[in-house]
């Protein structure tokens, strides 16, 4: 009689059933009779055998009655086995948890009649347990017990009794994994069965070797990786191309004891079609063996789930022995797969210029010997110099390194490239090199930064900058805020912060480092076109209220004072303001005790405004006393509310 038609929902029983299929030499689950079950029951007499399985023991414990009876756990075992073949129920009250089969006579009512059957002493059936436990289905708690891994509390699991008959197979599949036995489970179900296919070829090769008066040993435990390379091969067998959707669970459980466990690793669908693409590469393949097969192989799986760089692909030097790493194509690879095939290029065409630059000194080359080379600050400075040389003789350009700058979360403008070092010191060792520069290609910061060398080539002072940007060592304190303030009608305030402020406090290094680069190329100012003015998310400017009520508020007094003369504004306050914090908040003060004096008649105007500017001026938003960031801010909207008022500009946002 048929049980199944198609697998379950239960790894547990799944595993048993292609075990069953592979012993019964099926095709199809559908092909499992009772009859096919009672074959390999009599065919194997697993009540002998599994009697010698260590494995028998971690899978069902030793506490039932095969192992833990002497005088009967033969008959009880037999008897349970027989009865529930022979009188298979297809229907019934009760609906199997594990399977959704029907059936009406639970198991404990079969065991029930087989110890009556067996003679079994009257007195000791009614306090005998039962139940359903892990002593038959692992990892299964039963009534009254706080020892099991899945306790049922107060109501017995229902569980078709066929399918505990079914779970009794699994020690003809049973490898060890990580100090458990292995289960393996797959979406993908004639992949799974083709792996357990080789599983019970092995168990049955150790039975047969072994004595029928010894115990058959668990088949020794192999690593994840190994187990993963078996399933690449597997898999590789019968698929030339990986069109599918495949994943790989390994379990590793044990039903051994009172400490029941249950792990497991799973390999996902985009984790195995990447390894299975590395595996059926003839440039990767023997790579990807190594690793798996290594110490590494834990690591390196771990770090390709979570797509990280690996440590293990690199050379480096392990004591006196020096390790190569892995091949370029498996290197490539593997940085395409966690996403950083965009670097690729460029790390290959960088180690090139640092390859060939001629300017290099001797602690230079001394340095690119080191196989960690990329973790010394000197490397930085050679990186760096070597691109800078590479844009003066036209090999470099400022939108190819905006492309590999390291992302973060900030806004801020920075100029770190820490994310490629490592791979191109890679690829220099390797001495794989791209003797092409990339076509560069916009980044979010592309518009950004060339609105802000738009407003440098726009700037009165144009040629006092650029000569400072190119010098070797001025262009480190080039201060662009000088340059916003001329220039303050044409931009916000809130964007100039965003991008070159951070917690309210100037950071200008990796600015002024990319404008180095730009002003390095013989050809920078063609670079730029109207498209730089692209305008991006605006930021709100009620932070800064206060300084912009003061701002109006004072060149309203001014003017007033002074009968509107504009040419007396721009020249003793705008173009006189204060340089230094000492002499700025000085000059609040003066200006905040003039103005009260000038409005002392004057009922209608707000006195308490004044008090309030005297209180908060010299503080940033977040609450911090800081002279440098209102002083700045201060000049900047004394300049832009003037303009504003007299001049009519477009605004544009960086």
């Amino acid at each position: 009689m048929k049980i199944f038609k198609n697998y379950t929902g239960s790894a547990f029983l799944n595993n048993a059933l292609q075990t069953i299929e592979v012993l019964g030499d099926l095709n199809e689950v559908c092909e499992i009779k009772t009859d096919t079950l009672l074959n390999l029951y009599e065919k194997h007499k697993i009540w002998e055998l599994f009697k010698r399985m260590k494995s028998y023991s971690m899978l069902f414990s030793r506490n039932g009655p095969l192992l833990n009876d002497k005088d009967f756990g033969d008959k009880i075992f037999k008897g349970i086995i027989e009865h529930t073949l022979n009188n298979f129920e297809e229907k019934g009250q009760y609906q199997c948890e594990i399977s959704g089969l029907w059936f009406d006579t639970p198991f404990s009512k079969i065991y029930e009649n087989v110890l009556h059957e067996i003679k079994y002493p009257i007195k000791k059936i009614d306090g005998k347990d039962k139940t359903i436990n892990r002593c038959w289905f692992p990892l299964t708690g039963a009534l009254g017990s706080d020892a099991q891994a899945l306790p049922q509390a107060t109501f017995e699991i229902k569980i078709h009794p066929i399918c505990l008959v079914i779970i009794q197979f699994l020690p003809f599949s049973a490898l060890l994994y990580k100090g458990g036995i292995l289960l393996i489970d797959s979406i993908d179900f004639e992949f799974s069965k083709d792996y357990i296919h080789d599983n019970v070829k092995r168990v049955l090769q150790e039975i047969e070797i072994t004595a029928t008066n010894k115990s058959v040993e668990n088949i020794r435990d192999f690593s994840q990786g190994d187990y993963i390379l078996k399933a690449l091969k597997i898999y590789s067998d019968k698929n030339n191309n990986y069109d599918g959707y495949s994943d790989l669970n390994l379990w590793s459980f044990s039903n051994s004891g009172t400490g029941a466990s249950c792990y497991i690793d799973r390999i996902p669908n985009k984790i195995f079609k990447t390894l299975f693409g590395f595996y059926k590469t003839s440039k990767t393949q023997n790579d990807l063996v190594q690793i798996l097969t290594s110490s590494m192989s834990n690591y390196f799986l771990q770090h390709l789930f979570e797509e990280k760089d690996f440590w293990g692909l690199y050379p480096r030097k392990i004591k006196n022995n020096i390790m190569e790493g892995v091949g370029v194509p498996f290197y490539d690879a593997y940085q395409t797969a966690i996403g950083n095939a965009q670097f690729l290029e460029y790390a290959k065409y960088i180690a090139y210029l640092i390859e060939k630059d001629d300017e290099k000194s001797n602690a230079d080359s001394k340095l690119l010997e080191k196989s960690d080379a990329y973790k010394e600050t000197e490397y930085n400075t050679l990186f760096y110099s070597v691109l800078l040389r590479a844009t003066q003789n036209e090999e470099w350009s400022l939108t190819n390194h905006l492309e590999i700058l390291d992302k973060t979360d900030s806004e801020l403008i920075n100029a770190w490239t820490y994310g490629i070092y490592k791979m191109t010191h890679y690829y220099y060792q390797k001495k794989a090199f791209l003797e092409n520069c990339p076509a560069s290609k916009t980044t979010d910061l592309t518009p950004v930064i060339f609105t802000i060398i738009n407003l440098i080539e726009i700037d009165k002072e144009r040629e006092r900058s650029i000569k400072r940007l190119q010098h070797s060592q001025d262009y480190e304190t080039f201060n662009i805020n000088r340059v916003f303030v001329r220039n303050s009608e044409s931009i916000n305030l809130s964007d100039v912060l965003k991008y070159t402020y951070k917690d309210y406090h100037p950071n200008r290094r990796g600015l002024n480092k990319l404008l180095r680069l730009y002003y390095a190329q013989p050809i920078a100012n063609n670079e730029f076109d109207e498209g730089c003015f692209e305008k991006l998310d605006k930021v709100d400017n009620s932070q800064f209220k206060v300084y912009q009520n003061f701002v109006e508020a004072f060149q309203t007094y001014y003017l007033e004072k002074y009968h509107q003369d504009t040419l007396k504004y721009e020249k003793n306050i705008l173009k006189s303001f204060p340089t230094k914090t000492t002499y700025y908040k000085s000059w609040i003060y003066d200006v905040l005790n003039n103005m009260n004096k000038f409005y002392k008649s004057n009922t209608f105007f707000n006195k308490q405004l004044l008090e309030t500017f005297g209180q908060e001026l010299f503080y940033s938003p977040n609450g911090e006393y800081n002279l440098n960031f209102s002083r700045f801010v201060i000049q900047f909207l004394l300049n832009q509310h003037f303009r504003k008022t007299f001049l009519t500009t477009k605004t544009v946002t960086i």
